[in-house]
């Protein structure tokens, strides 16, 4: 018989397949906030309203859009891009939940610490890192990396 042509790898505990889910559910609350905000600068594109790149962009014109800020629209689509417009600044603030959260588990992990000396590693991925799995994806192939 020959080898499996797997790798082996070593058991996560269940601390470290907990710093897992806090990166997993962060990584997919990005791509729903992402794919919103594609969504929203398509819909007010048809109505002639420009949106320029950028999250900073997109957030300023929600808190304009909630705090009244008035669009020549019909109303129907006005009162469309302020329900997806509050969605996304919920996902913005739940986002930034998780982002916070991962920060003090990387001040609180020993390994976190140490692969603060790495350049190119936030708080953000450090606990991937610090757990010994690559789940990041704001870094793209890690085969580039070494």
């Amino acid at each position: 018989m020959h080898s499996p042509r797997g790798r082996f790898v070593a058991i996560k505990t269940v601390e470290q397949q907990a710093f897992l889910s806090l990166h997993r559910a962060r990584a997919l609350l990005v791509r729903q906030r992402t794919q919103l905000i594609n969504s929203l600068r398509g819909l007010v594109a048809e109505f002639g309203v420009y949106i320029a790149r950028g999250l900073a962009r997109i957030i300023g014109f929600a808190e304009d859009v909630l705090v009244g800020e008035v669009l020549d629209l019909p109303e129907i689509a006005k009162e469309v891009i302020h329900n997806l417009c509050e969605h996304l600044m919920a996902l913005h603030v739940r986002i930034r939940w998780y982002e916070d959260r991962l920060k003090l588990v990387a001040k609180e992990d020993v390994r976190v610490r140490l692969l603060r000396t790495i350049p190119a590693l936030g708080h953000v991925n450090m606990p991937c890192w610090a757990v010994g799995r690559w789940c990041c994806d704001s870094l793209g192939d890690h085969r580039q990396h070494w």
